[in-house]
């Protein structure tokens, strides 16, 4: 007697012509001269304030590298060490990497909007979003990690966007190297990683998750974040400890009220219709069936963020990535 088929094993419908998605929209410049416009703001206000708190743990834990400290890994720290190496006190220095990414972030919400299908209007007014979001302005302003975090999940992102456009799933060794990376700054990559394959799970093409690319992608990420984690598994876990201090709410933008709030104001309270259009266009859509998963991310992060109490702008990025998708559905 045959055995039955299960729900992993049986494979993925092929999508009808009406289902597949769209080509991507046309190239423009107008994205990289409104990112070029936020760099270029941040790096001429950089120097008329002070050093902020972290800015000052960055730079102490730089002149003690090693492969991992107790609430993050160690690439923030050496971008410190670099900038106080290359010109000691000089705060434009030390904040240009993140005046760099905030631009990069507004490039890169812009080619997630592309990638779903946006046209030159709907491309200028994604960007014109992320240049005005709280969460690429507020951490471009300073050297911390979650400005990397920011350009680690946006870079990821497109990625598993731009694999499930093209069904090339060679595009998951750039997601892999673009979480790995992220780990040695901290270990939230891993959280958009569980929403990604939570949302194929979900909503499909679930052939990905039997995909040797992906696995192989998988493993480029492990590997690169090893070091990190081996780091932390010598010294008992201190991260461990961490979260449960902000989860008991020992720490600012942290518990459940907070964590709700912020998804409202974080990119703007203007942008809450733009985004949401976004979330309900990847879930229902016919035409973009084959990016569901994306909109079942952020549902599945925002949850854990809810579940184990952690801090409302862990998934803002995912909201830049839902506001490119409602850029499309409100500008085209």
């Amino acid at each position: 007697m045959a055995e039955p088929v299960t729900d992993l094993e049986r494979p993925d419908p092929a999508p009808s012509p009406v289902d597949r998605p769209p080509p991507p929209g046309p190239r423009t410049a107008g994205p990289w001269l409104v990112g070029a416009s936020v760099t270029a703001v941040l790096l001429l206000l950089a120097g008329r304030y002070g050093y902020h708190r972290d800015e000052l743990y960055f730079l102490l834990c730089g002149r003690h590298l090693d492969w991992g400290y107790v609430d993050q890994g160690p690439l923030v720290p050496a971008l410190a060490r670099l900038a106080d190496t290359v010109a000691p006190g000089n705060l434009v220095v030390l904040r240009t990497p993140s005046a760099l990414i905030a631009g990069a972030a507004v490039v890169l919400v812009a080619a997630i909007a592309r990638e779903f299908g946006a046209g030159r209007g709907a491309q200028l007014f994604a960007a014109f979003l992320a240049a005005v979001a709280g969460i690429v302005l507020a951490p471009g302003h300073l050297l911390s990690t979650t400005t990397v975090d920011l350009l680690v999940w946006l870079v990821a992102a497109w990625c598993a966007v731009r694999m499930l456009r093209t069904g090339d799933s060679r595009w998951a060794l750039g997601l892999g190297l673009a979480l790995g990376v992220g780990m040695l700054n901290k270990l939230l990559p891993a959280l958009l990683a569980v929403g990604l394959l939570a949302g194929v799970a979900i909503a499909g093409p679930r052939r990905l998750l039997r995909d040797r690319w992906v696995h192989l992608g998988a493993a480029v990420a492990a590997l690169l974040a090893a070091p990190y984690l081996v780091w932390q598994a010598a010294h008992g876990f201190p991260q461990l400890s961490v979260a449960s201090s902000i989860a008991g709410g020992d720490s600012s933008y942290s518990g459940r009220l907070d964590a709700v709030v912020l998804q409202l104001v974080i990119i703007s309270p203007f942008a809450v219709p733009v985004w949401v259009a976004g979330l309900v266009a990847l879930l229902r859509r016919p035409n973009w069936a084959a990016y569901r998963a994306v909109g079942w991310a952020w549902l599945v992060v925002f949850a854990i963020v809810l579940l184990v109490g952690g801090k409302g702008y862990y998934d803002a990025p995912l909201l830049l990535v839902l506001a490119a998708a409602g850029a499309v559905v409100t500008a085209d």
